[in-house]
């Protein structure tokens, strides 16, 4: 099992938890984080240092990238594998699938690779090379059949993890929040290039807000592969209180009466709680430069890609700016009109990606391979 960011070590560990309890004797072992490791999977190389994104922040971590390949590669060579999952991650995935496909040991690509947005060329090489896709994107699913790709949509998995019943009291009392005060969360990413850039964009945006709404509270939901030390380096450059809290970014959504968060799958997140946000999102020059030649799609949120729309305010790049985003989200927060109509429309996203469960019926498509 590989993946190399956080979202794919989520994913890929409700996967083994699911795979270890169906099937005894089962061991699985490949590239992951601290949430596949607690599943029970044996991690030969940890993806701290592999959530990157972009073409110069790739160039900075090429030692990283390049050892976990000769692991994983080791490891292939070695034998005794007798199945693949790959966890999006696409350019180091499909290098691992070529491998793979050699030795002849089946590959399953659960979570699909952006073909849709950028690099659509792809799907052939995805065809070659891998005998099952697993996708969580409604719209997914005809693209890879209509190019002749074993494909097959699942639902999201993020719909796993809603709890019926959140307690947001006992949440504030935890983490010494005031629940009678509004909240703002922000949710800046999971690779360090991410929230460097993003993150003092929310909090230049929290300043302004802060001037505005007297009591404001803002809470920050950290990434496991982003230490605290990172985030208050940024943060605390600005006379604001920001509660930390790691391990719990549904209770800091669903706490929350607003989200300022990172374009990705946090985006569908906040929208399966069905909270009012805005996306933020700035890349190095070079690769946004090279992205805006590339990509296809007219927004880059997910949400907004499911939705079919732009339901969500989305500030890129040099459009990200403090001063809009408060107004934008300022503007939302006291027109109760608007807050209604854009909750409205989450919940329509929501009912689009599926139903719960996600988890394991992917589970059940990899037994029917062991």
């Amino acid at each position: 099992m590989v993946t190399g960011e956080a979202s794919g070590d989520l994913h890929g560990a409700k996967l083994a938890n699911i795979l270890y309890q169906e099937r005894r004797g089962l061991k699985i072992l490949g590239i992951g984080g601290d949430k596949m490791i607690g599943s029970g999977v044996d991690i030969i190389y940890h993806i701290r240092d592999l959530g990157v994104v972009g073409i110069t922040e790739v160039f900075f971590h090429l030692k990283a990238i390049r050892d976990a390949f000769r692991s994983v590669r080791r490891l292939i060579e070695d034998g005794g594998i007798d199945l693949v999952i790959l966890i999006d991650y696409p350019d180091f995935n499909l290098r691992i699938a070529e491998i793979v496909k050699k030795r002849g040991i089946p590959v399953i690509y659960y979570i699909s690779p952006q073909i849709w947005a950028w690099r659509s060329w792809r799907i052939k090489k995805i065809a070659r090379l891998v005998n099952k896709m697993i996708v969580i994107l409604p719209f997914e699913e005809k693209i890879y059949r209509d190019a002749g790709v074993d494909c097959e949509f699942v639902g999201h998995p993020l719909l796993d993890d809603i709890e019926p019943a959140f307690n947001k009291t006992e949440f504030c009392a935890r983490h010494g929040i005031d629940p009678n005060r509004p909240v703002i969360g922000m949710m800046p990413g999971s690779r360090r290039g991410e929230v460097r850039r993003i993150l003092p964009v929310m909090m230049g945006s929290a300043m302004f807000i802060s001037k505005e709404i007297q009591d404001v509270e803002f809470i920050l939901s950290a990434a496991p592969t982003i230490e605290d030390k990172e985030i208050k380096d940024i943060t605390g450059k600005w006379p604001i209180d920001i509660k930390i809290v790691r391990d719990d970014s549904n209770g800091v959504i669903a706490s929350s009466g607003f989200m300022m968060v990172a374009s990705g799958t946090a985006t569908l997140q906040t929208a399966i709680l069905c909270r009012p946000m805005v996306i933020i999102y700035r890349a190095s020059l070079i690769t946004y430069l090279i992205g805006r030649l590339m990509v296809r799609v007219k927004h880059v949120g997910l949400v907004n890609l499911v939705a079919g729309d732009g339901i969500v305010p989305e500030f890129i790049q040099h459009g990200a700016v403090p001063e809009r985003i408060s107004s934008t989200i300022l503007g939302i927060m006291k027109d109760e009109k608007k807050r209604d109509e854009l909750t409205k429309r989450l919940s329509l996203v929501r009912s689009k990606i599926g139903t719960p469960g996600g988890s394991h019926r992917a589970a059940r498509i990899v037994l029917g391979y062991i």
